[in-house]
């Protein structure tokens, strides 16, 4: 309970240096301009193009578009290229050969802005969407731009329909599919850029820097920091690009007048006839050094994607992490590892595969065996001692979660007739748009039908997955599976783990784990300094204590002076 109350003091401090602002969407002639204190961005609508003309740091007064460029003529083996463009879709393929290349005329058929207070997911914004058309071929765009009234940056995203399949689908090659373009040029020098990596069961790299990057980069982050100067951030908010379908050679290309977003996400064979929403493109300003870099990252992730302390900060127990689940699951011994939870001073018991049934039809109901009578007894003793029962759940990714309805109905009645809150999203496949999309469905439908009460903790630890810094708004991300068991659990790796990661994702947004260290001592060399047992209790806590931690054991099966200490810190 202690650690609860240490972050939740953290979190009102921030809090309170908040000044609220607002954001403003204006219209002059041709020009659309769209800001708030900290950034401004204008477009103009031209000639079947729209681009943009302002790139604006309102703090500094810096410009950061060169006075009288355009997207349409700044290299000339590049002229046909648009803010955004997708390949055979709003263009013709590359012809590497020849001169020749066509260039579709977009049509503005509409300008909409829409004001959204807070929310459960995010800080207040204003979002505005240019509705664009090309009649010729059958194709509809909205460009969306997103300004938090409170964070220094301007996200954008498409939906697109069309009633054609792009030309040349079965192109051989990459494509060149711009999400968005920033008209910028800047000393390559200056430049940093992040890629991330993902399915953590296979590897401690999580993430790689690369100084003055340049072309095609496959970063989810691109900073630009000139020394105690005006600056800017690039971020694409996507599945790691390892992660991603094949589609174009980078998430960025650094050129020498522009940086461009790539990759909609779509591929040419999922373009749809109903509206289908990309990737989403951030740009962001600040002034000073690598570390103002950061902090106007965290700025702008923190009206993204809120953190409410009471909903989003728990201490977990998960007894997957000691191996035996599955054989000690049963309602007396959840009992008794609730009693042991209050002792420890847990806020959340996670019951993680085998709670369920797995019958045929009936699979996700809980097992009769097991819990006779459901949980009801379970959730009368996690209430008596202040600690609340959470599931596992793997949505069902073989038919690329087309059935959300149904999986979502199943979580939603646990919710409404136990009460639970909290359910881990495991074992998922995402090969698909559709997938992402439905997965997706899953998870609003049910963060919107209990007004923000239900969270998940989003496992990242094998498979084509969700990433860092996608669906962030609907909960954390479960980090890593390390057990003693195997050998493979080292407080040290852990922390270098959380420490690479927190600096690009909000370590509230991070569920972090430290296990038994009393465990499995015999399957570490007598020799090895870094084994669990070298250490103590306290520094085996204190390595996650900033992140979400995760007891990752069996808490009942704690020595009396583990959970003595554990429970006193």
């Amino acid at each position: 309970m202690g650690i609860m109350t240490v972050l939740n003091t953290i979190e009102k401090d921030i809090s309170k240096q908040e000044v609220k602002t607002e954001s403003y969407f204006r219209v002059e002639g041709q020009k659309y301009f769209l800001g708030n204190r900290y950034i401004e961005r204008v477009w103009k609508y031209d000639k079947g193009s729209l681009y943009t003309v302002s790139i604006l740091d309102k703090v500094a007064g810096y410009q950061w578009v060169l006075k009288h460029s355009t997207i349409h003529n700044s290299e000339k083996d590049n002229d046909w290229l648009r803010e955004i463009s997708y390949e055979g879709l709003t263009n013709d393929i590359r012809q590497k050969d020849s001169e020749e290349r066509s260039e579709y005329e977009m049509q503005l058929v509409d300008v909409s802005s829409n004001k959204v207070n807070d929310s459960i997911y995010s800080g207040s914004y204003l979002e505005i969407v240019f509705h664009l058309r090309d009649k010729v071929h059958c194709m509809d765009v909205k460009r969306h731009a997103v300004v938090y009234d409170n964070a220094p940056a301007i996200r954008t995203f498409i939906e697109v329909k069309s009633d054609k399949m792009p030309m040349g689908d079965f192109f051989s090659g990459t494509r060149l599919n711009i999400l968005d373009t920033y008209p910028v040029a800047l000393d390559n020098k200056y430049l940093r850029s992040y890629e991330f990596f993902a399915r953590t069961d296979l590897t401690n790299h999580l993430v790689e820097e690369r100084l003055n990057p340049s072309g095609f980069d496959k970063g989810s982050l691109v900073f630009y920091c000139p020394p105690d100067s005006e600056g800017l951030f690039f971020h694409k908010e996507s599945p790691c690009f390892s992660d991603q379908r094949p589609e174009v050679e980078g998430n960025f290309r650094i050129c020498e007048k522009r940086i461009e977003t790539l990759g909609w996400g779509i591929r040419p064979e999922e373009i749809p006839e109903e509206y289908k929403i990309t990737y989403s493109s951030v740009i962001g300003v600040f002034r000073g050094n690598y570390n103002c870099a950061l902090l106007a990252l965290k700025e702008y992730q923190r009206e993204r994607s809120l953190i409410i302390p009471e909903r989003d900060y728990s201490v977990m127990a998960n007894l997957w992490g000691d191996r035996q689940c599955v054989e000690h699951m049963n309602e007396e011994f959840v009992i008794k590892e609730m009693e042991a939870c209050a002792k420890l001073g847990v806020t959340h018991y996670q019951l993680d595969f085998g709670w369920q049934k797995r019958g045929d039809k009936d699979y996700w109901d809980v097992h009769p065996e097991r819990f006779p009578g459901g949980f009801g007894r379970i959730i009368n003793k996690s209430r008596e001692l202040g600690v609340e029962l959470s599931l596992w759940f793997a949505p069902d990714y073989e038919k690329l979660f087309r059935n959300y309805d149904e999986q979502a109905e199943i979580l939603y009645n646990l919710y409404k007739k136990y009460g639970i809150k909290k359910f881990k999203i495991d074992g998922v496949q995402l090969r698909t748009k559709e997938a992402e999309d439905n997965l997706e469905k899953m998870l609003k439908s049910l963060r919107d039908r209990s007004s923000g009460n239900i969270t998940f903790n989003l496992d990242i630890t094998a498979g084509p997955r969700y990433g860092y810094f996608m669906f962030q708004e609907y909960g954390n991300i479960f980090l890593e599976n390390r057990y003693t068991d195997w050998g493979n659990y080292y407080p040290a790796l852990t922390l270098r783990n959380l420490w690479d990661i927190c600096s690009f994702v909000p370590a509230q947004k991070l569920q972090i784990e430290f296990l038994n260290i009393d465990r499995n001592a015999e399957k570490y060399k007598e020799d090895d300094v870094l084994a669990p047992s070298k250490y103590s209790y306290e520094y085996a806590l204190s390595t996650v204590m900033f992140a979400n931690p995760l007891c990752w054991f069996e808490p009942s099966a704690l020595k009396t002076e583990a959970l003595e200490r554990y429970g006193c810190m």
